[in-house]
Order: C-alpha cells, then sequence, then structure tokens
C-alpha cells in the first residue's frame, strides 16, 4: 500500500538474524553507506523491470486496474531519474530509522518466539 515499507521473508529458519539484517539495512541506508555509482546501478536495476517487454492488454489492464494514465508512469520516470544518494539517505531517515513506528509480525515456531521474547519483543 502506499506509504508502506516492508521487509520480509518466507519460511525463514533465522528469524533473529533476519530482523538483525532488517536493522542493518535501515542503518546501512540512514549512514549512507553506499555510492552514487551503487544508486545509477540500482536505478537501471529499476528502469529494467519497468521497461521490460509487456504485452498490450497486459499494459491495458494495468493502466485501467489502477488508475495510471500514461501522464502519470512518464512523471513517476521522471522522478525515479532525478533520485540522488542525498535523496534515498533522507527518506530513510525520515520513514525507516525511527523504530517506534515500526512493527515485526513473526508467525512461526515456539522456538522462534521464545528467543523473541528474550531479546524483548512482546
Amino acid at each position: 500500500g502506499e506509504g508502506v515499507f516492508t521487509m520480509s521473508s518466507y519460511f525463514d529458519p533465522h528469524t533473529c538474524q533476519t530482523l538483525d539484517a532488517y536493522a542493518d539495512a535501515v542503518e546501512f541506508a540512514v549512514g549512507g553507506h553506499f555510492t552514487d555509482e551503487d544508486v545509477h546501478q540500482a536505478l537501471l536495476a529499476t528502469f529494467s523491470s519497468i521497461d521490460a517487454p509487456q504485452a498490450p492488454s497486459a499494459k491495458g489492464k494495468g493502466l485501467f486496474t489502477r488508475g495510471f494514465t500514461h501522464d502519470m508512469l512518464q512523471a513517476r520516470r521522471s522522478q525515479l531519474l532525478g533520485v540522488t544518494k542525498a535523496d534515498l539517505v533522507r527518506v530513510a531517515t525520515d520513514h525507516l530509522a525511527n523504530a517506534a513506528k515500526s512493527h515485526a509480525v513473526v508467525v512461526g515456531k515456539e522456538e522462534s518466539r521464545q528467543e523473541l521474547v528474550h531479546r524483548g519483543f512482546q
């Protein structure tokens, strides 16, 4: 949904290590521990997904069901092309760094629950 950022894993046998990795990822982003070249490479990967060939029917269905127009898609492309390292650090700081506003939900085995409780999770 809009305004929601998620990190998830599936059938993860190492729940606590994964939660630690998520926290490390936020710290990495907030600390700006990446280069302008990393941003460039990420944008290339993003555009290869956005620009992947699509059947006309699928493209039209996506535009119709999501309510997007071609102008809206072009505006999004322009915004993405302008993204800088400073933008990413600012957004990470503003939206990801506040642990008080974040939630972790784990569905798993009793052993994982016990370890999470031991770490201070409810």
